[in-house]
């Protein structure tokens, strides 16, 4: 069965913009959190965070902007993401 990044790598060409999506519980810190998460996984600064707050308030959507170099940085990327407290979808 192929994994995640064998289907990444037969998908994509590397190295190339990407952009992870996270939908999270509001929190003041959540954008500092992820970001700090990314980088952490691929082991260098990301490129942006776009945060934009529900109309309520109750939610986030984040928008990390950054290179990949190897379809097991986006797994891992996804992975740190997934482990944050709050984050309800990735996409």
């Amino acid at each position: 069965m192929e994994t995640d990044a064998e289907r990444l790598a037969r998908l994509m060409q590397f190295p190339a913009a990407f952009t992870f999506q996270v939908i999270a519980a509001a929190s003041p810190d959540l954008a500092d959190r992820c970001a700090t998460a990314a980088c952490a996984a691929l082991g260098r600064p990301v490129a942006g965070v776009e945060e934009r707050p529900s109309s309520r308030g109750r939610w986030i959507a984040l928008h990390i902007a950054t290179t990949v170099h190897s379809a097991e940085e986006v797994v891992a990327v996804y992975a740190a993401l997934a482990a944050l407290d709050g984050v309800r979808l990735l996409l």
